[in-house]
């Protein structure tokens, strides 16, 4: 073999060697694989995203309707509706928030009750629309036989107060979150126009002590006892409209033993919830929230005081033979990692105001 043939190159398939890559041919393969698989994990973490957010839409949607059934629930046994005139605010002035509940927000109002008229926005300097809800319902009928076999039927009341309070660190800029709701339930009250019926004073005596005691009905239950008669709507200011019921069966003006000397109306904690969503993880939407989610649709919205109305409005119209109350409820997640659920709900219910 000559010199020539043994000094010249060899080829660059040679030099690449049998199945060999070049060090940029390795490079760009590299680059393209990584983002190959950046994009199929954007993928991935993009569906991921948007499952979750569904699964928040799908969890403030039905918490949203749980919550507006119970209101419409009982919208459907109540028998007085309280608006924003002198005798609802004393009601609602009158009723004790026993310990754990919230007190309701700085400003918060019971809905102006418009006898002839239609829902609507309203207007500068016109009480309306309400962010706290306050009714008289239907609790039972008390059914007792005296010992002279005469049967006495009286229905029982509670009043029950919706309202807004402040959660955490409350309404606030930039935030839609930091309001529950709370649903307050009063003591068992006994109707007085049937009470007063009872024209008999032993039989009369013998179905309050049944009431006060809380024996056996004629069905056989035992139900809640019950230590007040009530005047249902009257001026609570006015001396009769309520009564208490003595050990003895009779009745007086002042009063239970052991409350203030001014009618109040007490709460009972079993039938009562201070904290509706803080244990679901959602907040009526705030002032601050997105405009999509529907504040202030009904009210004028106001940073007076913890703020009006937020997520809850309340408006009521017609006679008192015809009433009808809407409904505006809007929730948001209160957990902020990605994008809040929300939920935007509106009813109207008709009811009766005796």
């Amino acid at each position: 073999m000559s010199c020539t043939e043994r000094s010249r190159p060899r080829s660059s398939t040679a030099q690449r060697g049998d199945g060999g890559f070049t060090f940029v041919e390795v490079t760009i393969a590299a680059a393209l694989i990584l983002i190959l698989a950046w994009l199929v994990a954007s993928l991935i973490i993009d569906g991921t995203r948007a499952q979750k957010f569904a699964e928040r839409q799908s969890r403030v949607t039905e918490i949203t309707q749980d919550i507006v059934d119970e209101m419409r629930s009982s919208l459907g046994a109540s028998i007085r509706i309280f608006g924003a005139d002198p005798v609802g605010e004393d009601y609602r002035n009158r009723l004790v928030l026993q310990q754990g509940m919230r007190p309701p927000l700085v400003g918060g109002r019971l809905p102006g009750i418009v006898a002839a008229g239609s829902f609507d926005l309203e207007l500068p300097a016109e009480l309306r629309t309400g962010n706290e809800l306050l009714m008289a319902r239907f609790a039972w009928t008390d059914e007792f036989r005296t010992e002279t076999d005469a049967v006495f039927r009286v229905d029982v009341y509670r009043l029950e107060f919706w309202y807004l309070a402040v959660d955490g660190l409350g309404p606030r800029e930039g935030a839609p979150d930091g309001l529950n709701l709370a649903r307050w339930v009063s003591e068992p009250l006994a109707d007085s126009v049937q009470i007063d019926r009872i024209t008999d004073p032993a039989e009369k005596e013998a179905v309050l002590r049944h009431l006060r005691e809380a024996s056996p009905g004629t069905d056989g239950r035992i139900r809640d006892a019950v230590s007040v008669v009530w005047h249902v709507g009257e001026d609570p200011s006015t001396v009769g409209t309520f009564q208490s019921i003595r050990e003895d069966g009779t009745l007086e003006t002042s009063p239970p033993a052991g409350r203030p000397a001014t009618w109040e109306i007490e709460g009972d904690t079993r039938l009562s919830d201070p904290d509706i969503l803080v244990y679901r993880h959602h907040s009526v939407a705030t002032n601050f929230a997105r405009s999509v989610m529907g504040v202030g649709r009904f009210g004028l919205v106001s940073s007076d005081g913890d703020g009006f109305p937020h997520g809850f409005e309340v408006q009521v119209i017609g006679p008192s033979a015809a009433r009808q109350i809407l409904l505006h409820l809007s929730l948001v997640s209160s957990n902020n990692n990605g994008r809040r659920g929300f939920y935007d709900m509106q009813v109207v219910v008709d009811v009766r105001d005796l």
